[in-house]
């Protein structure tokens, strides 16, 4: 699989916090709103544990062990790719590689990328903080609501959305 960058590496933003805090309900909100102005957007998940979408004994599970670089599930309500490891590692990149044609690719997790990051906050009031070099354009509170979801897309669309036009 060929490899060049693209515009998606210049536009992610991570979405960081604890672990039931309310990071994919942001997402969830987040790509419903800018999906209906008219952007395309990706996702990626940090899964640390890991995950594995074979079952043994399945013609996709056969395929896999095999040994190839990658098997391709595909059907008529989408498709799913299953490999070793991407062609690249950085997952910048790899949302690059993924996502060649979105606007914006938000990443669940990853809160140790130098990138632009949304922290939502703890019932505690802490957060999980990213890099100190990463800039931090907003923190979401525990119990947010669409108002807080529009205000978000309205700075992703300020910030990170309308300045990919200036880039060559």
């Amino acid at each position: 699989l060929g490899y060049s960058m693209n515009k998606a590496e210049k536009t992610m933003v991570v979405i960081t916090g604890y672990k039931d805090t309310g990071k994919t309900t942001a997402i969830e909100g987040i790509v419903k709103e800018l999906s209906a102005r008219g952007y395309e957007i990706g996702t990626m998940k940090h899964c640390h544990h890991g995950f594995d979408l074979d079952r043994p004994g399945k013609d996709s599970w056969r395929h896999r062990r095999a040994g190839p670089a990658g098997t391709a599930l595909v059907g008529p309500y989408g498709f799913a790719m299953i490999g070793q490891n991407p062609p690249v590692q950085d997952p910048r990149s790899i949302a690059a590689w993924l996502f060649p044609e979105a606007d914006l690719v938000i990443a669940e997790g990853f809160h140790w990328l130098n990138l632009p990051r949304i922290e939502i906050v703890e019932r505690g009031g802490q957060t999980r903080s990213g890099p100190p070099e990463g800039e931090l354009l907003a923190r979401l509170p525990h119990r947010f609501g669409l108002t807080d979801i529009r205000h978000i897309c309205d700075l992703l669309e300020l910030r990170l959305l309308e300045a990919k036009e200036e880039c060559p």
